[in-house]
């Protein structure tokens, strides 16, 4: 059985306490505490202590984090992943409400509401900018290209 985790719990401890970003060549400190490799190098150029609990750390303790920059660069190219699937399905969701919308246009109905059933508000927005997007597209082809030949 398969069981997705929510990046959502997890995130900030994906991220370093000092930039708050994904961690970018992750080090930890001999307290246990990891942080971006260039981040922790800042800190131990003004103070030779861990930011999160004070301890010690000369800037030669510190050693890369392999387990953790694994898992953060792992989470990243799913997140990208899932990102792009997303858009291409609104991508194809909008070319189909499009020739929806053009198949009850040339029936005479209105069709700018397209099968509003098939996204949800926001991706109604979404859908409607898509659809300006490529008609704008189409006519600047259609208009320009044959001044430019």
């Amino acid at each position: 059985m398969t069981e997705f985790i929510n990046l959502e719990t997890i995130s900030h401890d994906l991220n370093c306490t000092i930039c708050l970003d994904p961690f970018e060549d992750a080090h930890v400190t001999p307290c246990g505490h990891s942080f971006c490799h260039e981040c922790i190098k800042e800190c131990l150029n003004v103070k030779h202590s861990c930011p999160i609990c004070n301890e010690d750390v000369e800037p030669s303790s510190i050693h890369k984090n392999h387990c953790l920059q694994g898992l953060v660069d792992s989470i990243g190219t799913s997140k990208k992943e899932e990102e792009e699937s997303y858009f291409s399905l609104l991508q194809e969701r909008a070319l189909h409400a499009a020739r929806q919308q053009n198949s009850e246009g040339e029936d005479g109905e209105d069709g700018k509401d397209g099968d509003s059933s098939l996204f949800s508000p926001i991706e109604n927005l979404l859908v409607s900018k898509v659809y300006d997007f490529i008609l704008v597209s189409l006519l600047s082809l259609i208009i320009i290209e044959p001044l430019n030949s």
